[in-house]
Protein backbone atom coordinates (compact mmCIF):
# COMPACT_ATOMS: atom_id res chain seq x y z
CA UNK A 1 0.00 0.00 0.00
CA UNK A 2 1.34 3.53 -1.16
CA UNK A 3 2.15 6.34 1.38
CA UNK A 4 -1.17 8.10 -0.07
CA UNK A 5 -2.93 5.80 0.21
CA UNK A 6 -2.37 4.13 3.54
CA UNK A 7 -3.45 7.59 4.93
CA UNK A 8 -6.51 7.83 3.09
CA UNK A 9 -7.53 4.25 4.10
CA UNK A 10 -7.42 5.02 7.78
CA UNK A 11 -9.26 7.87 7.22
CA UNK A 12 -12.21 6.40 5.80
CA UNK A 13 -12.02 3.81 8.57
CA UNK A 14 -12.19 6.50 11.02
CA UNK A 15 -15.12 7.80 9.27
CA UNK A 16 -16.95 4.60 8.95
CA UNK A 17 -16.52 3.93 12.51
CA UNK A 18 -17.59 7.57 13.41
CA UNK A 19 -20.79 6.46 11.34
CA UNK A 20 -20.98 2.81 12.93
CA UNK A 21 -21.08 4.62 16.53
CA UNK A 22 -22.96 7.74 16.47
CA UNK A 23 -26.58 6.18 16.97
CA UNK A 24 -25.17 4.73 20.08
CA UNK A 25 -23.53 8.18 21.20
CA UNK A 26 -26.40 9.53 20.63
CA UNK A 27 -28.84 6.88 22.58
CA UNK A 28 -26.54 7.39 25.62
CA UNK A 29 -26.65 11.05 25.55
CA UNK A 30 -30.45 10.99 25.08
CA UNK A 31 -30.51 8.16 28.60
CA UNK A 32 -28.20 10.51 30.51
CA UNK A 33 -30.24 13.32 29.60
CA UNK A 34 -33.72 11.24 31.02
CA UNK A 35 -31.96 10.37 34.08
CA UNK A 36 -30.94 13.82 34.74
CA UNK A 37 -34.75 14.89 34.53
CA UNK A 38 -36.01 11.80 36.21
CA UNK A 39 -33.08 12.37 39.21
CA UNK A 40 -35.89 14.01 42.57
CA UNK A 41 -32.47 15.98 43.25
CA UNK A 42 -33.02 17.89 39.98
CA UNK A 43 -36.46 19.00 40.17
CA UNK A 44 -36.95 22.29 40.51
CA UNK A 45 -37.77 24.07 43.68
CA UNK A 46 -40.77 25.33 42.93
CA UNK A 47 -42.11 21.71 41.27
CA UNK A 48 -41.25 20.49 44.72
CA UNK A 49 -43.05 23.01 46.92
CA UNK A 50 -46.06 22.52 44.94
CA UNK A 51 -46.26 18.63 45.72
CA UNK A 52 -45.52 18.97 49.26
CA UNK A 53 -48.76 19.49 51.47
CA UNK A 54 -48.59 22.57 53.72
CA UNK A 55 -49.42 21.77 57.32
CA UNK A 56 -51.59 23.99 58.52
CA UNK A 57 -50.93 25.69 62.28
CA UNK A 58 -52.68 24.74 65.12
CA UNK A 59 -55.35 27.70 65.29
CA UNK A 60 -57.26 27.04 68.83
CA UNK A 61 -61.25 27.35 68.41
CA UNK A 62 -62.74 31.08 69.93
CA UNK A 63 -63.66 30.28 73.69
CA UNK A 64 -67.28 32.21 75.32
CA UNK A 65 -64.52 33.51 77.59
CA UNK A 66 -60.99 33.54 77.80
CA UNK A 67 -59.01 34.11 81.31
CA UNK A 68 -55.30 35.06 81.70
CA UNK A 69 -53.13 35.34 84.69
CA UNK A 70 -49.49 37.28 83.99
CA UNK A 71 -47.19 39.25 85.83
CA UNK A 72 -44.23 41.57 84.91
CA UNK A 73 -40.61 40.06 85.15
CA UNK A 74 -38.55 42.54 87.37
CA UNK A 75 -35.61 42.32 85.38
CA UNK A 76 -37.15 42.10 82.02
CA UNK A 77 -40.09 43.75 82.38
CA UNK A 78 -42.10 40.72 80.47
CA UNK A 79 -44.99 39.29 81.03
CA UNK A 80 -44.86 36.32 82.48
CA UNK A 81 -47.64 33.19 82.69
CA UNK A 82 -47.91 30.16 84.34
CA UNK A 83 -49.30 26.91 84.20
CA UNK A 84 -52.76 26.21 84.78
CA UNK A 85 -53.22 23.27 87.32
CA UNK A 86 -56.60 22.99 88.18
CA UNK A 87 -59.93 24.82 87.85
CA UNK A 88 -63.13 24.26 89.33
CA UNK A 89 -66.32 26.02 89.04
CA UNK A 90 -68.02 27.56 92.41
CA UNK A 91 -71.31 26.63 93.43
CA UNK A 92 -73.58 29.02 91.79
CA UNK A 93 -71.60 28.59 88.71
CA UNK A 94 -71.05 32.26 88.74
CA UNK A 95 -66.97 32.04 89.53
CA UNK A 96 -64.17 29.77 88.66
CA UNK A 97 -61.32 29.36 90.69
CA UNK A 98 -57.77 28.11 88.98
CA UNK A 99 -54.28 27.09 90.52
CA UNK A 100 -51.53 28.28 89.05
CA UNK A 101 -47.87 27.33 89.24
CA UNK A 102 -46.61 30.32 90.59
CA UNK A 103 -48.14 29.02 93.69
CA UNK A 104 -51.18 30.90 93.83
CA UNK A 105 -55.50 30.82 93.56
CA UNK A 106 -57.41 32.92 91.50
CA UNK A 107 -60.89 33.58 91.65
CA UNK A 108 -62.66 34.49 88.36
CA UNK A 109 -66.32 36.61 87.86
CA UNK A 110 -67.63 34.69 84.59
CA UNK A 111 -69.87 37.61 84.34
CA UNK A 112 -67.53 40.35 84.97
CA UNK A 113 -65.12 38.57 82.89
CA UNK A 114 -62.04 39.70 85.55
CA UNK A 115 -60.49 38.33 88.67
CA UNK A 116 -61.90 39.01 91.82
CA UNK A 117 -59.52 37.67 94.24
CA UNK A 118 -55.90 36.13 94.28
CA UNK A 119 -55.27 33.64 96.66
CA UNK A 120 -51.49 33.18 98.20
CA UNK A 121 -50.00 30.91 100.76
CA UNK A 122 -47.77 31.50 103.32
CA UNK A 123 -43.81 32.93 102.83
CA UNK A 124 -42.40 29.05 103.10
CA UNK A 125 -44.42 27.85 100.21
CA UNK A 126 -42.37 30.26 98.04
CA UNK A 127 -38.94 29.01 99.69
CA UNK A 128 -39.95 25.36 100.18
CA UNK A 129 -41.16 25.21 96.46
CA UNK A 130 -44.51 24.41 97.00
CA UNK A 131 -47.05 22.97 94.11
CA UNK A 132 -50.69 23.74 93.76
CA UNK A 133 -51.56 20.73 91.99
CA UNK A 134 -54.65 20.46 93.57
CA UNK A 135 -57.89 22.32 94.08
CA UNK A 136 -61.35 22.06 96.10
CA UNK A 137 -64.03 24.50 95.22
CA UNK A 138 -67.00 24.46 97.95
CA UNK A 139 -69.18 26.43 98.90
CA UNK A 140 -66.81 29.54 99.82
CA UNK A 141 -64.05 27.30 100.75
CA UNK A 142 -61.07 26.93 98.08
CA UNK A 143 -58.78 23.70 99.55
CA UNK A 144 -55.37 23.30 97.79
CA UNK A 145 -53.46 20.26 98.20
CA UNK A 146 -49.49 21.27 97.98
CA UNK A 147 -46.28 19.82 99.31
CA UNK A 148 -43.21 22.11 100.68
CA UNK A 149 -39.37 21.72 101.84
CA UNK A 150 -39.00 22.13 105.46
CA UNK A 151 -35.50 22.66 105.83
CA UNK A 152 -35.75 22.25 109.42
CA UNK A 153 -36.34 18.99 109.16
CA UNK A 154 -34.57 18.48 105.46
CA UNK A 155 -37.62 16.73 104.04
CA UNK A 156 -40.92 17.59 101.91
CA UNK A 157 -44.16 17.69 103.88
CA UNK A 158 -47.65 17.14 102.10
CA UNK A 159 -50.20 19.91 103.52
CA UNK A 160 -53.89 21.09 102.42
CA UNK A 161 -54.46 25.01 102.32
CA UNK A 162 -57.79 26.51 103.06
CA UNK A 163 -59.00 30.10 102.20
CA UNK A 164 -62.23 32.09 102.43
CA UNK A 165 -63.56 32.48 98.95
CA UNK A 166 -65.01 35.98 99.54
CA UNK A 167 -63.00 37.51 102.30
CA UNK A 168 -59.70 35.53 100.91
CA UNK A 169 -58.56 34.95 104.85
CA UNK A 170 -56.01 31.44 105.04
CA UNK A 171 -57.92 29.37 107.46
CA UNK A 172 -56.03 26.34 109.24
CA UNK A 173 -53.43 23.99 107.34
CA UNK A 174 -53.88 19.96 107.14
CA UNK A 175 -51.03 18.52 107.76
CA UNK A 176 -50.45 14.71 107.81
CA UNK A 177 -48.77 13.87 104.41
CA UNK A 178 -44.55 13.18 104.45
CA UNK A 179 -44.88 13.72 100.46
CA UNK A 180 -46.71 16.15 98.23
CA UNK A 181 -50.49 15.98 97.66
CA UNK A 182 -51.00 15.41 93.92
CA UNK A 183 -54.79 15.07 93.72
CA UNK A 184 -58.10 16.34 96.12
CA UNK A 185 -61.36 15.30 95.89
CA UNK A 186 -64.58 16.44 98.66
CA UNK A 187 -67.57 13.85 98.93
CA UNK A 188 -70.92 15.58 97.65
CA UNK A 189 -71.97 16.34 101.08
CA UNK A 190 -68.96 18.50 101.09
CA UNK A 191 -68.13 16.88 104.60
CA UNK A 192 -65.19 15.28 103.87
CA UNK A 193 -61.41 15.85 102.05
CA UNK A 194 -59.76 13.09 100.50
CA UNK A 195 -56.14 13.60 99.73
CA UNK A 196 -54.39 11.33 96.99
CA UNK A 197 -50.28 11.69 98.09
CA UNK A 198 -46.71 11.05 96.49
CA UNK A 199 -46.29 9.21 99.79
CA UNK A 200 -48.18 6.04 98.56
CA UNK A 201 -51.56 7.01 100.81
CA UNK A 202 -54.68 8.67 100.54
CA UNK A 203 -55.93 10.49 103.45
CA UNK A 204 -59.63 10.98 104.58
CA UNK A 205 -59.79 14.26 106.83
CA UNK A 206 -63.12 15.58 108.41
CA UNK A 207 -63.40 18.74 108.18
CA UNK A 208 -65.32 19.32 111.30
CA UNK A 209 -62.84 18.33 113.05
CA UNK A 210 -60.04 19.68 110.73
CA UNK A 211 -58.23 16.22 111.21
CA UNK A 212 -57.55 13.06 108.98
CA UNK A 213 -59.51 10.45 110.18
CA UNK A 214 -58.67 6.99 107.54
CA UNK A 215 -55.63 6.25 105.98
CA UNK A 216 -55.65 4.51 102.83
CA UNK A 217 -52.29 2.51 102.13
CA UNK A 218 -52.03 -0.17 99.43
CA UNK A 219 -50.75 1.44 95.66
CA UNK A 220 -46.96 0.67 95.48
CA UNK A 221 -46.12 4.41 93.84
CA UNK A 222 -47.52 7.91 93.73
CA UNK A 223 -51.52 8.57 94.37
CA UNK A 224 -52.03 10.58 91.21
CA UNK A 225 -55.77 11.40 91.79
CA UNK A 226 -59.20 10.73 94.03
CA UNK A 227 -62.84 10.55 93.41
CA UNK A 228 -65.46 9.85 96.04
CA UNK A 229 -68.80 8.05 94.74
CA UNK A 230 -72.05 9.65 95.08
CA UNK A 231 -72.77 7.98 98.06
CA UNK A 232 -69.77 9.03 100.08
CA UNK A 233 -68.79 5.53 101.04
CA UNK A 234 -66.19 4.16 98.28
CA UNK A 235 -63.40 6.55 96.96
CA UNK A 236 -61.39 5.33 93.29
CA UNK A 237 -57.70 6.16 93.16
CA UNK A 238 -55.19 5.89 90.25
CA UNK A 239 -51.29 5.73 90.51
CA UNK A 240 -47.98 5.62 89.18
CA UNK A 241 -48.05 1.94 89.72
CA UNK A 242 -50.51 2.16 86.38
CA UNK A 243 -53.29 0.77 88.76
CA UNK A 244 -56.54 1.81 88.57
CA UNK A 245 -58.13 0.77 92.33
CA UNK A 246 -61.48 1.39 94.15
CA UNK A 247 -61.77 1.37 97.85
CA UNK A 248 -64.25 1.16 100.79
CA UNK A 249 -63.96 3.97 102.66
CA UNK A 250 -65.18 2.92 106.59
CA UNK A 251 -62.82 -0.35 106.70
CA UNK A 252 -59.59 1.28 104.07
CA UNK A 253 -60.00 -2.35 102.27
CA UNK A 254 -59.59 -2.49 98.37
CA UNK A 255 -62.91 -3.09 96.75
CA UNK A 256 -61.31 -3.74 92.98
CA UNK A 257 -58.15 -2.90 90.89
CA UNK A 258 -58.07 -2.16 86.83
CA UNK A 259 -54.99 -2.07 84.53
CA UNK A 260 -54.26 -1.64 81.04
CA UNK A 261 -52.96 -3.97 78.99
CA UNK A 262 -51.44 -3.95 75.49
CA UNK A 263 -50.02 -6.52 73.04
CA UNK A 264 -46.11 -5.71 72.13
CA UNK A 265 -43.88 -6.96 70.33
CA UNK A 266 -40.80 -8.81 71.43
CA UNK A 267 -37.57 -9.82 69.48
CA UNK A 268 -35.57 -12.92 70.87
CA UNK A 269 -31.80 -13.52 70.52
CA UNK A 270 -32.20 -14.96 67.15
CA UNK A 271 -34.33 -12.26 65.74
CA UNK A 272 -37.78 -14.12 66.35
CA UNK A 273 -40.37 -11.83 67.01
CA UNK A 274 -43.35 -12.98 69.57
CA UNK A 275 -46.25 -11.28 70.95
CA UNK A 276 -46.78 -10.78 74.82
CA UNK A 277 -49.15 -8.29 77.05
CA UNK A 278 -47.33 -5.68 78.72
CA UNK A 279 -49.12 -2.89 81.26
CA UNK A 280 -49.59 0.04 79.43
CA UNK A 281 -49.18 3.60 80.81
CA UNK A 282 -50.33 5.02 84.03
CA UNK A 283 -53.78 5.77 84.92
CA UNK A 284 -54.05 9.84 85.57
CA UNK A 285 -57.42 10.16 86.55
CA UNK A 286 -61.02 8.52 86.85
CA UNK A 287 -64.50 9.23 87.99
CA UNK A 288 -67.48 7.04 89.36
CA UNK A 289 -70.32 7.57 87.30
CA UNK A 290 -73.60 9.05 88.62
CA UNK A 291 -75.47 5.71 89.42
CA UNK A 292 -71.65 4.55 91.64
CA UNK A 293 -71.96 1.28 89.51
CA UNK A 294 -68.85 1.53 87.36
CA UNK A 295 -65.64 4.03 87.44
CA UNK A 296 -64.13 5.93 84.27
CA UNK A 297 -60.51 6.01 83.75
CA UNK A 298 -57.89 7.75 81.62
CA UNK A 299 -54.65 6.97 81.02
CA UNK A 300 -51.35 8.89 78.53
CA UNK A 301 -51.97 5.68 76.09
CA UNK A 302 -55.01 8.12 75.71
CA UNK A 303 -57.49 5.25 76.48
CA UNK A 304 -60.87 5.45 78.20
CA UNK A 305 -62.12 2.53 80.07
CA UNK A 306 -64.81 2.22 81.67
CA UNK A 307 -65.48 -0.66 84.76
CA UNK A 308 -67.86 -2.26 86.89
CA UNK A 309 -67.25 -2.24 90.55
CA UNK A 310 -69.11 -5.00 91.78
CA UNK A 311 -68.49 -7.61 88.44
CA UNK A 312 -64.32 -6.18 88.42
CA UNK A 313 -64.38 -6.29 84.82
CA UNK A 314 -63.97 -3.93 82.12
CA UNK A 315 -67.38 -3.30 80.23
CA UNK A 316 -65.85 -0.49 77.34
CA UNK A 317 -62.85 0.64 76.52
CA UNK A 318 -63.05 3.97 73.71
CA UNK A 319 -59.96 5.47 72.38
CA UNK A 320 -59.66 8.98 72.51
CA UNK A 321 -56.61 11.27 72.16
CA UNK A 322 -52.65 10.39 73.48
CA UNK A 323 -51.62 11.43 76.65
CA UNK A 324 -55.47 11.87 78.47
CA UNK A 325 -54.06 14.01 81.54
CA UNK A 326 -58.17 15.93 82.34
CA UNK A 327 -61.28 14.14 83.08
CA UNK A 328 -64.40 15.34 84.09
CA UNK A 329 -68.34 14.04 84.47
CA UNK A 330 -71.11 16.43 83.87
CA UNK A 331 -73.21 16.96 86.94
CA UNK A 332 -75.83 15.17 85.20
CA UNK A 333 -73.54 12.08 84.31
CA UNK A 334 -74.43 12.26 80.82
CA UNK A 335 -71.21 13.62 79.56
CA UNK A 336 -67.52 13.38 79.67
CA UNK A 337 -65.09 15.62 79.11
CA UNK A 338 -61.10 14.52 78.32
CA UNK A 339 -57.99 16.38 77.59
CA UNK A 340 -54.90 15.58 76.50
CA UNK A 341 -51.59 16.52 75.08
CA UNK A 342 -52.75 17.15 71.56
CA UNK A 343 -53.73 20.60 73.04
CA UNK A 344 -57.89 19.51 72.29
CA UNK A 345 -60.78 18.40 74.60
CA UNK A 346 -63.55 15.96 73.54
CA UNK A 347 -66.65 15.66 74.98
CA UNK A 348 -68.58 11.99 74.97
CA UNK A 349 -71.72 10.65 75.56
CA UNK A 350 -71.61 8.45 78.66
CA UNK A 351 -74.52 6.06 77.98
CA UNK A 352 -73.14 5.27 74.15
CA UNK A 353 -69.59 5.80 74.40
CA UNK A 354 -70.03 8.25 70.86
CA UNK A 355 -67.88 11.52 70.85
CA UNK A 356 -70.04 14.34 70.47
CA UNK A 357 -67.49 17.22 69.83
CA UNK A 358 -63.79 18.11 69.52
CA UNK A 359 -62.68 21.77 70.60
CA UNK A 360 -59.36 23.28 69.65
CA UNK A 361 -58.91 24.32 72.91
CA UNK A 362 -55.37 25.53 73.43
CA UNK A 363 -51.91 26.16 72.48
CA UNK A 364 -49.97 23.85 74.72
CA UNK A 365 -50.97 20.47 76.90
CA UNK A 366 -54.66 20.34 78.23
CA UNK A 367 -53.75 19.38 82.37
CA UNK A 368 -57.58 20.16 83.93
CA UNK A 369 -61.40 20.53 83.01
CA UNK A 370 -64.50 20.85 84.81
CA UNK A 371 -68.11 21.48 83.95
CA UNK A 372 -70.30 24.11 85.24
CA UNK A 373 -73.23 22.82 88.45
CA UNK A 374 -76.08 23.97 85.37
CA UNK A 375 -74.36 21.55 82.62
CA UNK A 376 -74.34 24.43 80.44
CA UNK A 377 -70.34 25.52 80.47
CA UNK A 378 -66.45 23.92 80.71
CA UNK A 379 -64.09 25.04 82.27
CA UNK A 380 -60.43 24.12 81.23
CA UNK A 381 -56.92 24.86 81.54
CA UNK A 382 -53.48 24.59 80.00
CA UNK A 383 -49.76 24.90 80.53
CA UNK A 384 -49.85 27.63 78.14
CA UNK A 385 -51.60 29.57 81.23
CA UNK A 386 -54.77 30.30 80.02
CA UNK A 387 -58.44 29.43 81.83
CA UNK A 388 -60.90 29.06 78.60
CA UNK A 389 -64.47 28.85 79.32
CA UNK A 390 -66.70 26.49 76.65
CA UNK A 391 -70.41 26.54 75.97
CA UNK A 392 -71.80 22.81 75.65
CA UNK A 393 -75.15 23.31 75.73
Amino acid sequence: MSRISRPLFLLVGVLAMGVILMPTFDAAAQDKKKKKKDDPKEVKKDDKDKKEEKKEPFKPDPAQIEFKHVEKDKTSEKEKTFWVYAVVFGADGKTVAASYGDRSVRIFDIGKKSEVQALKGPAKDAKGLAQYKSLVYAGDQVFVGTGWWNDKKKAREGEIRAWDAKTGKSGKALAGHILDIEGLAISKDGKFLASASEDQTVKIWDLSKGADTITIKGHTDSVTNAAFSPDGKQLVTTSKDKTLRVWDIAGAKELASFKVEREAEVKDGKGKVTKQKELGREFTNAVFTSDGKSVIGVNLDGIIKIFDVEAKKETKELKAHEGIWALALSPDGTKLATGGYDQTIKLWNVADGKELRTIKAHLANVTTVSFSPDNQWLASGSTDGLVKIWSVK
